[in-house]
């Protein structure tokens, strides 16, 4: 695995805490969840998650040894190193996991910004002001 894809998540990064209401001067609580965590991401292996994917991390074939460097494991999906156990994030799962990858990447992170779908074509109404 090419080590140059992963990102390393920037541990001196401010909050985006406005929507979630945690102080600004606050350490981001998962810290200690990501950094240096191979030997707790393979007691877990099989209920992991990940901050900014916001989804389950499976390693298939158990080849989590290719998403390692520096101590630190990269999810197989958008390799940043924001993998964390499930049962390290705090009840209830899915809330916590979202105010944590609002408070890291912000809102709309890996969103599109317009439905490119979309045509000022497709919309005859004129009423809408």
């Amino acid at each position: 695995m090419n080590n140059d894809r992963f990102i390393t998540f920037n541990r001196y990064k401010k909050p985006n805490n406005i929507l979630v209401g945690i102080d600004e001067n606050e350490p981001f609580p998962f810290l200690n969840l990501i950094f240096n965590n191979i030997n707790e991401v393979t007691q877990n292996i099989n209920e992991l998650k990940c901050i900014y994917c916001v989804k389950d991390v499976h390693y298939t074939n158990g080849l989590i040894t290719n998403y390692c460097s520096d101590g630190n494991v990269y999810c197989p999906m958008c390799y940043t190193n924001t993998i964390v156990p499930l049962n390290k994030i705090p009840e209830p799962h899915p809330t916590i996991l979202m105010q944590w990858h609002i408070l890291a990447y912000g809102l709309f992170a890996h969103r599109p910004l317009s439905d490119e779908s979309y045509s000022e074509s497709d919309d005859d109404s004129e009423d809408d002001y």
